[in-house]
């Protein structure tokens, strides 16, 4: 949550002498994420899926981080084209040589998962917004 905090701070001068530290931020997020995911899930399918986007962050990752350093025009075109990698990669299933791609049935979400958590809901009256909450719980 610090890095979140740090790059939050930082977004109004992410393209001034800032960006580099704005850039280390969001690789930070990504890749970190990404990583302690493999290693969480090991032996699960889903490892392979988040061995998959770490590499291909870590590529985009080293895009993010050039184009902090350098700045101006070279920044905007290195940051759109790790932008562009980032969405494409998961339109072909982050392939990785060796490794194959990923497939929808890996990310498979069952409805016992989300059964427990709290489901929010607003009631709207006198131009109000009330939050309720309200819990469902599995017939387990």
């Amino acid at each position: 949550m610090l890095v979140s905090l740090v790059m939050s701070a930082v977004i109004p001068e992410s393209y001034t002498d800032k960006s580099l530290i704005f850039a280390g931020m969001y690789v930070l997020i990504q890749l970190g994420r990404s990583i302690w995911a493999t290693f969480v899930l090991r032996g699960h399918n889903l490892m392979w899926t988040y061995l998959r986007l770490s590499i291909w962050f870590t590529c985009t990752g080293a895009m993010w981080l050039v184009g902090g350093a350098i700045g101006g025009t070279t920044r905007n075109v290195l940051w759109t084209v790790a932008i562009v990698v980032e969405y494409t990669s998961v339109m072909f299933g982050n392939y990785v040589p060796g490794l194959s791609r990923g497939v929808t049935t890996d990310w498979a979400i069952h409805g016992g998962h989300l059964a427990g958590r709290p489901l929010h809901r607003s009631f709207c009256k006198n131009d109000q917004r009330l939050p309720l909450f309200s819990f469902v719980f599995p017939d387990d």
